[in-house]
């Protein structure tokens, strides 16, 4: 049979009812009977319980670190962690704290040792007391982007589909596959540009409460792009097709908000600018196309199936 502490602090920093309700799915089907609880306070079951005593330290939703201690008298083992619960959103704490209560509790298993000998080692090999960083699971996102060229008045619309995969509890990397398509009008006729893109993005995300998540990095891209021109009275744009690899380099800041469904609302903001771009002459002037400083702006859904 597993006890469990109450903590002292009240529910704001983390809802201990869908604590104990997570951690009952986590441990169905191991040796460990899912949960007595008692209160805060010096009292104890019987030694022949696993006591799992849950504190946070202080008693501050943001600032907390909520502390794990597992004690097994039986087999006179015992273990404990602490998470900055902060750094986490809160819908998410209760889920995080079950998984490292259940992982804790299996480290004390003999059996369980060796069918989860990787994840145990690597709990164990810790220094005692260090908080542990724990973080959220990947996520796809799908963004529609607007992008602007004021060099050359380029205006570009398109999609981007990406996977973001946090790095601990503060730092993320992304990748994505973008499409974008852009026209210009001349006096002389119009050009239009079609990009196929690929980008790499590494930064660091923050919770300041549950309104709202905010994150910021820098990102790199490259990709091909073509640039199609139609004349008018025979003259010239660039030339029919014109095929180029770009690539650019841009710094992002994203705002969403903390939702405890695996959907979710996001906006980033983006200025960078081309490395090596693509441009047509119109009129013997190099004006139309992808070259020098750019700006963006992208809303999407980031979905959170593996939450």
């Amino acid at each position: 049979m597993v006890s469990v502490r109450a903590p002292a602090c009240d529910a704001s920093v983390f809802s201990f009812p869908s604590f104990l309700e997570l951690l009952r799915v986590e441990l169905a089907g191991t040796r460990f009977q899912c949960c007595d609880v008692v209160g805060a306070g010096p009292a104890w079951p019987p030694p022949a319980a696993v006591m799992v005593d849950v504190s946070a330290e202080p008693c501050d939703a943001q600032r907390a670190v909520v502390w794990l201690r597992i004690d097994d008298p039986a087999r006179r083992r015992g273990a404990h962690r602490g998470v900055p619960i902060g750094e986490l959103a809160a819908a998410a704490r209760p889920r995080a704290l079950a998984l490292l209560a259940a992982e804790l509790l299996r480290t004390t298993d003999d059996e369980a040792r060796e069918q989860h000998g990787a994840l145990a080692g690597a709990a164990t090999a810790r220094a005692p007391g260090r908080p542990v960083l724990l973080q959220d699971p990947p996520t796809l996102d799908a963004e529609g982007e607007l992008r602007g060229y004021p060099k050359s008045g380029l205006i570009l619309a398109g999609l981007r589909l990406g996977l973001v995969a946090p790095l601990g509890a503060r730092v993320i990397l992304a990748g994505d596959l973008g499409a974008m398509i852009g026209e210009q009008s001349f006096a002389i006729g119009s050009a239009r540009l079609l990009a196929g893109t690929a980008g790499l993005s590494a930064g660091a995300r923050w919770s300041p409460g549950d309104i709202v998540a905010a994150s910021v990095g820098a990102r790199v891209e490259g990709g091909w792009a073509e640039l199609r021109g139609d004349a008018f009275n025979g003259a010239l744009i660039a030339s029919t097709s014109r095929w180029s690899p770009i690539a650019d380099v841009a710094a992002w800041a994203a705002v969403e908000r903390p939702s405890r469904t695996w959907l979710r609302a996001r906006i980033v903001a983006q200025v960078g600018t081309m490395l090596r771009g693509l441009v047509a002459d119109v009129g013997g002037t190099s004006t139309a196309g992808m070259s020098g400083p750019f700006w963006s702006i992208a809303a999407g859904l980031v979905l959170a199936p593996w939450r």
